[in-house]
């Protein structure tokens, strides 16, 4: 997986700085605004804003996009969670 390097945000939620991404399923893609995003702190919901730093995505656009990436982003912050509190 390549991580990539973006500019350092801290989560809305939980004060989680991140400062790197990495593609979900592997691969070289790199994010760009608008895209989705999960915080490795707490398994927070957000998205890249046109600097590329993270901010709470609004709920009409979690419920915009398609299930089966509603989906996916769930698993993932359920996952984050587990592994957080263990």
């Amino acid at each position: 997986m390549t991580e990539t390097p973006i500019p350092p945000s801290c989560c809305w939620q939980c004060g989680y700085v991140k400062d790197q991404t990495t593609p979900v399923g592997g691969g070289d893609a790199r994010p760009t605004p608008g895209d989705a995003t999960v915080c490795f702190g707490c398994g927070a919901v957000g998205m890249f804003d046109q600097a590329l730093h993270i901010v709470r995505m609004p709920t009409a656009t979690f419920e915009a996009l398609p299930p089966a990436v509603r989906r996916t982003l769930r698993l993932y912050s359920q996952k984050i969670v587990e592994y957080q509190e263990s």
